[in-house]
């Protein structure tokens, strides 16, 4: 019997056997391992069931995602259907001024783009999911892409009253993508956000992307400075403002 040997015994919880006692007696090491087991005190198991009822008494069941495609193509929807029906609303003026081949281009590229941020917002919301790392990436591409883009499609640099019409589609680009957030926040309460930060970004840009979405069906005018700087420029301030959202969010 050696110092080893008690060690196995105290752990599998049993008395010590005579040989064991024995050793003990004669070693300091062993005695003053044992000397705080001799004061434990057994389990009060009525205590444990009073705390254990304690923690679950206000803890309600929880409801599993959807698959990431579900929740994917739901968000994806919802962004179509708020863009059209907003764009309804305030009058589709802009399908008279395109042609049917800026409209495939211009109207693909905003769907592609709604149709990756829907799968980078839910990665933010389900822990662990593949779609969390291209946040960074879709949020630069999209910014880059929309106005490579409209320089190719459009030829007209027309600058006249370049403020006063740029701020009423920047208005009402921003209250789209307000409401637009809006809806989405009520989405995101149903995953868990373990990025506070980054989720507040890439859902101030997707709903950035709504407010581009109901301009690019309303305004008629099809002027590069003006798109570039009041339709695009939603963008960039949706990521400014999420982010400081986001700062606030963590900090708690």
């Amino acid at each position: 019997m050696n110092c080893d040997d008690i060690t196995i015994q105290l752990a599998r919880g049993g008395a010590l056997n005579p040989a064991a006692l024995e050793h003990a007696a004669g070693c300091s090491s062993c005695r003053s391992l044992m000397g705080p087991l001799e004061n434990f005190e057994p389990l009060d198991h009525e205590r444990l069931s009073i705390i254990r009822n304690q923690l679950v008494a206000g803890a309600a069941p929880v409801t599993p995602l959807s698959s990431d495609r579900v929740l994917i193509a739901f968000v994806t929807t919802v962004f179509l259907m708020f863009a059209a029906a907003v764009g309804y609303a305030v009058h589709m003026k802009a399908l008279h001024a395109l042609t049917a081949q800026q409209m495939a281009v211009y109207f693909s590229l905003i769907f592609l783009s709604a149709l990756a941020g829907a799968a980078v917002v839910v990665g933010e919301m389900a822990p662990g999911s593949k779609w969390r790392s291209g946040a960074q990436t879709w949020m630069i591409g999209t910014a880059l892409a929309l106005p490579l883009t409209c320089v190719a499609l459009f030829h007209s640099y027309d600058a006249r009253r370049f403020v006063p019409i740029g701020l009423r589609c920047f208005s009402l680009g921003s209250i789209s993508a307000i409401a637009a957030a809006f809806l989405l926040s009520l989405f995101l309460r149903k995953g868990f956000l373990a990025f506070p930060r980054s989720a507040a970004r890439v859902t101030g840009f997707l709903a950035a992307l709504a407010g581009v979405a109901v301009l690019a069906l309303h305004c008629p005018l099809l002027s590069v400075p003006h798109i570039v700087v009041w339709h695009f420029g939603i963008l960039l301030s949706a990521w400014l403002f999420g982010d400081m959202i986001g700062r606030r969010l963590e900090s708690r």
